[in-house]
């Protein structure tokens, strides 16, 4: 009996001993080619892990064919060649038989795996390194020794070969060695002309092993997706929207809770002052929902007339009426399929078209002007106000179902004089918006930053980055000081902080300073008489001097 191996790596030969050779090939080269150029007939098995075994005619001459493919580390398929006989039917000669062994043994030193090779009797004729390592003994106490013995002195238990030999059939077990290691055990018989056993191959994997390795991919895969989860968040607070500013209590809940609704597709309404950024927060919301590979379709419904909005929300059809594009026009509320709608000043809508966005809202379909037949859409709807809709309910101007429909969960975004935290921040960074878009390199002189910051700031952070990028435009130096503010803003620095002033000059400095600041929190003339104690004709003409664009009362 002859015996050559081969080793296989995707389909294509990477090694070939002497045997296999001699068995297949006489002396032509076969390393490198593929398997089935060398192997006629020969099927990759489709399943790895099931070792196969089968009658295969090469050259003309019947082999036995046996494979078993290894897992990673070592990945390849150990292809064995098995010549039973010689030409003339007898066994081969001892010579022979010993340098097969030889070149199997070979074979199985230069394997990462733990081998074991037994007869049909169950006597061991192979080992590799490995399965002396991992069951602690030696060649010479393990080979020649049948695996029942070997069973009996407990150097593992039970004994796959036993088992294979019993039940004629591929088996797999879990097996324990002397030093108490599980493996997973693989047994493989290969079967003779006659049907009957002459070898069973066998392998393992270690159980302890596997599972660390298991527990250690689940861990990291449990990290990947919280630092995943947390650099989206991070994304989506800083990275897309710097604008957005969080440091105050009251935006960090907003941000959170815009987080939050943005992975639910329902309707929603954000309230606010102008300028407070409802629309940052729109787009944030769009970009952090399922729907972010849609569109995102603005548009403002106070900006447009009553009569054109209508078209440009719903579209029209050709000739719909005069001054109609000839081929129709698809509206914003189509154009928005599969992405977001985001209806600002909500609160400007007619009765008349508040009817029909709550028509679109229920049926999720709309009909073009000039058309009766629906057309269905698909779309998240966002809408902004600035308006008390609650309010406008009692009024009559706004629908309650409506305003139910789109209050799901209500966001408010505060103002800025609400959340003082977040002015510093804004200034930062609108100012190095400025510098940068104008070229400029301007710096905020401490007392300026004061001002910014205790202004109430009526038109909220809109009206905040105007402002800036005023100043850095008009003011002449490198550094932006009061007198470089607008004269609703300006004051002149503390007396503390000036140096050779008179008394008169003093005087003249408190009183504007407190002028001002009366002026700014009451916006008339007679709240300015209250808190100072004068009289409203006093105060009027304190007022005009003091502050010279004064809105005439």
């Amino acid at each position: 009996m002859r015996m050559g191996f081969l080793r296989v790596k995707n389909e294509t030969i990477i090694f070939a001993d002497e045997s296999a050779h001699m068995l297949i090939a006489a002396l032509k080269p076969i390393v490198g080619k593929r398997l089935t150029d060398i192997v006629p007939g020969f099927h990759f098995p489709e399943k790895k892990e099931n070792p196969h075994c089968r009658y295969l005619k090469i050259a003309h001459n019947e082999f036995i064919v046996h494979d078993v493919s290894f897992p990673p580390p070592a990945d390849y398929l150990l292809v064995t060649i098995i010549e039973p006989y010689n030409k003339d039917n007898t066994v081969v000669g001892s010579d022979s038989l010993k340098q097969v062994y030889k070149e199997v043994d070979s074979i199985l030193e230069s394997l990462h795996d733990d081998v074991v090779i037994t007869d049909g009797n169950g006597v061991v004729l192979h080992v590799s390194p490995v399965f002396l390592e991992l069951y602690s003994v030696s060649k010479e106490e393990i080979l020649g020794k049948t695996v029942y013995e070997l069973e009996k002195q407990k150097v593992f238990d039970p004994s796959i070969a036993a088992i294979v030999l019993q039940k004629r059939e591929e088996t797999t077990i879990l097996q324990k060695t002397k030093r108490g290691e599980q493996l997973v055990i693989t047994g493989v018989p290969v079967f003779n002309k006659e049907n009957k056993i002459s070898r069973v191959v066998s392998y393992s994997r270690n159980v302890p092993e596997f599972y660390r390795i298991k527990k250690q991919y689940e861990e990291l895969e449990k990290q990947i997706k919280a630092l995943s989860s947390e650099i989206r968040e991070l994304r989506g607070k800083e990275t897309r929207f710097p604008e957005i500013v969080a440091k105050s209590p009251q935006m960090k809940n907003i941000l959170e809770l815009a987080l939050k609704v943005a992975e639910v597709d329902i309707n929603l309404l954000i309230t606010g002052e102008s300028g407070v950024g409802k629309d940052l927060i729109a787009r944030l919301i769009h970009q952090q929902s399922m729907r972010k590979k849609g569109p995102s379709i603005e548009i403002n419904c106070g900006a447009i007339p009553e009569n054109l909005l209508e078209s440009e929300l719903f579209g029209y059809e050709c000739g719909a009426f005069t001054g109609a594009l000839r081929d129709g026009k698809i509206g914003m509320v189509e154009l928005a399929r599969k992405g977001t709608l985001f209806l600002n000043e909500i609160g400007e809508l007619s009765p008349n078209l508040q009817v029909k966005i709550l028509k679109v809202i229920q049926e999720k379909a709309l009909n073009k002007i000039g058309s009766t037949r629906p057309v269905k859409v698909d779309f998240r709807l966002i809408a902004a106000t600035n308006r008390d809709l609650e309010t406008m309910i009692k009024e009559g101007s706004f629908r309650d179902d409506l305003y139910y429909r789109l209050n799901v969960v209500p966001i408010k975004i505060p103002s800025l004089r609400e959340r003082k935290e977040d002015i510093l921040m804004l200034i930062t960074h609108f100012l190095n918006y400025a510098n940068q878009q104008y070229g400029k390199q301007k710096s905020l002189s401490s007392r300026t930053i004061d001002i910014l910051v205790d202004y109430n700031w009526p038109g909220n952070a809109r009206e905040l980055r105007n402002m800036i990028e005023r100043i850095v435009i008009t003011s002449e130096g490198e550094i932006i000081t009061p007198k470089d503010l607008p004269n609703n803003l300006a004051v002149v620095q503390p007396i503390g902080d000036s140096e050779g002033l008179t008394l008169k000059s003093a005087k003249e400095l408190l009183e504007k300073e407190m002028v001002f600041r009366a002026y700014e929190r009451h916006k008339t003339t007679v709240g300015v008489g209250k808190e100072l104690r004068i009289s409203q004709a006093s105060a009027a003409r304190k007022v005009k001097k003091h502050i010279k664009t004064v809105i005439n009362e």
